[in-house]
């Protein structure tokens, strides 16, 4: 057939659909789409069902229309999400530049991009911190608006990265410009090599003056 191939996976689930009663056709379609090369991979929340795929099936046109609408919605929801994931990126590159000793704020931060809900348990395990010393980075990084604690308890916190908090209603969203991308770092080898020929130059002037005994030969 000549038909998009999006379509011709809507047709294959809605017919697998009225074929039973279970849920296969609806948790089949992400791999199907996945499987055309619609998709990079496998997203069980990209699409879900349709009941009238099994009910009224007559309503093809209409199905259709709910269902890339329905797709359309999730895409740019998931456009959103990625937006916000660099909005992270770049709020945690700027927390770190402004830190004079970020210490173990390096590692939580690409922590945090793979796993934005956490818990000082979990963060002590990644890390290979005492729960104690994850809970105390964890309100430094809190501190920083890296991450909002969401259940207001004093024990058991749990924490989210600041733009899902937002997002979910967990926190406001700060107001005015963001944060500008912090500045990109200069090459430390022709610094750490300028170094080191300066201390040589100094060792070789102390054995000049007998400060430092000569190099043996």
């Amino acid at each position: 057939t000549d038909a998009p191939a999006l379509l011709r996976a809507l047709a294959a689930a809605a017919a697998h659909a009225r074929s039973g009663h279970g849920t296969t056709s609806w948790t089949a379609l992400p791999l199907a789409l996945a499987r055309l090369k619609l998709t990079h991979r496998p997203l069980a929340l990209f699409a879900g069902g349709d009941k009238a795929w099994r009910h009224a099936p007559r309503e093809r046109e209409a199905i259709i229309r709910r269902y890339l609408k329905a797709i359309v919605k999730t895409a740019d929801d998931g456009l959103e999400l990625l937006a916000g994931l660099e909005r992270f990126r770049t709020r945690c590159a700027a927390a770190l530049a402004r830190e004079a000793r970020p210490g173990a704020l390096r590692p939580l931060a690409p922590l945090l991009i793979d796993r934005p809900f956490v818990a000082p348990l979990a963060v002590a395990d990644a890390l290979g911190l005492t729960i104690s010393g994850a809970g105390r980075l964890l309100v430094r990084a809190a501190a920083l608006g890296l991450v909002h604690e969401i259940t207001g308890r004093e024990t058991w916190k749990l924490y989210l990265t600041s733009d899902l908090a937002f997002r979910y209603g967990f926190a406001s969203r700060p107001r005015g410009r963001p944060p500008s991308p912090a500045p990109a770092l200069a090459p430390l080898d022709d610094a750490l090599a300028r170094f080191d020929q300066e201390m040589a130059e100094v060792d070789a002037k102390l054995r000049t003056l007998g400060v430092l005994p000569q190099e043996d030969d």
